[in-house]
């Protein structure tokens, strides 16, 4: 960390913001998606 020059505060930053806000959205588009195409992805098990 020290040889590469970046200062803690930006890497905390990273970790403790960034990070959690890229997986809610992505986690938010997802179930976006699931609901917009419900049918689509449904698994039909009548056999």
């Amino acid at each position: 960390l020290l040889a590469s020059g970046t200062d803690r505060g930006h890497l905390l930053m990273e970790l403790a913001v960034y990070s959690p806000l890229q997986a809610l959205t992505t986690a938010l588009f997802a179930m976006l998606a699931l609901a917009a195409f419900r049918e689509w992805f449904a698994i039909r098990l009548d056999a």
